[in-house]
């Protein structure tokens, strides 16, 4: 016998499609995100904030004003026109081996050595290669006294500077005139060596030490420091050094401001002068009762005039010196 055939089975008829939408799963209910694809999420969503942080981090880097090139032309100015008023009294009272106090030659830079050194440092800036973030925190361990979270923020400023400074370099734009204080504050430490061999001849060690850390000093001092806003031009102007000038994007304008604050701090001097002297004046001439009594009205009054005559001449003296 022939085995019995399986009867044909009808398909069932095709649903009409709803225009409803699939219901979603409650949350709490059902189908539940993975562990592994909510940390995915969340690392995602951590790796675009920090991306987005190191971007405007490097746009900030990006807008500070002077470059490191504009810089160090100032520098370059200040120095020269610090040899210009100095080269003719290059001489100090130092004590010598024998206690006695002698005068001392000072050894100085003249403008064409200035000249080159400023162009050493700018040729090894350029130049510099910046190490790998990974490789340059192993070259750079922390330090004892450095917390942690000080060091996860100096790595962090490291990078952005890798970044910013390696696009530059990739654009064939050189460093020194696409950044700033911040960038060269950081790499500093890794550039001055370079340019000490490169300057070797070319002065001794120990001016050209004085130059390079001269120049990196002005870099410390913060940027919102303002020598139009201290009271004393000159006090103001010794305390922040030459950065006011060094690191100006105005250098013609930060020149003027500070005579300007020396100029008034003047003023403020000769002011306080004639003061002292009017009222030294004044109480001459209204003199003691007893002394009046004991030695006459008339030697009293001459005495004062005196006095007054004085104090009026020397006031005189201090107002031309102050202001010459």
């Amino acid at each position: 016998r022939e085995p019995p055939q399986p009867r044909p089975t009808c398909a069932p008829s095709p649903r009409p499609a709803s225009s409803r939408a699939p219901a979603q799963p409650s949350e709490g209910a059902g189908s539940m995100v993975s562990p592994a694809a909510a940390a995915a999420s969340v690392a995602a969503a951590a790796a675009g904030g920090v991306e987005d942080d190191m971007l405007q981090r490097a746009a900030g880097l990006l807008r500070e004003a002077p470059k490191i090139d504009a810089a160090v032309k100032n520098y370059l100015a200040v120095r020269i026109a610090k040899h210009q008023t100095t080269h003719l009294q290059n001489k100090v009272h130092v004590l010598g081996e024998d206690g006695l106090e002698v005068l001392e030659e000072l050894e100085q830079l003249d403008p064409m050595t200035s000249q080159r050194l400023c162009a050493a440092v700018l040729k090894a800036v350029n130049e510099h290669e910046l190490l790998p973030p990974h490789e340059w925190a192993a070259s750079k361990p922390q330090g004892e006294e450095q917390s942690g979270l000080d060091r996860i923020q100096e790595l962090s400023e490291y990078k952005v500077v890798h970044m910013v400074w390696s696009k530059a370099r990739a654009a064939e734009t050189k460093p020194a005139k696409a950044l700033g204080r911040s960038a060269l504050a950081l790499v500093w430490p890794d550039v001055r060596p370079k340019i000490k061999e490169r300057t070797s001849g070319l002065a001794s060690e120990k001016l050209v030490e004085m130059f390079l850390d001269a120049f990196f000093d002005t870099s410390s001092v913060p940027p919102s420091a303002d020598i139009g806003s201290k009271a004393d031009g000159v006090d103001a102007a010794k305390s922040l050094g030459d950065s006011d000038l060094v690191w100006s994007a105005n250098f013609q304008a930060a020149l003027q401001q500070r005579s300007a604050a020396r100029l008034r701090a003047v003023q403020e001097r000769v002011a306080a002068a004639d003061a002292a002297a009017n009222d030294a004046a004044s109480a001459s001439e209204g003199g003691d009762d007893s002394d009046v009594e004991e030695q006459g009205t008339g030697a009293s009054a001459s005495q004062g005039d005196g006095a007054a005559s004085s104090l009026q001449d020397f006031t005189k003296a201090i107002r031309s010196l102050l202001s010459g």
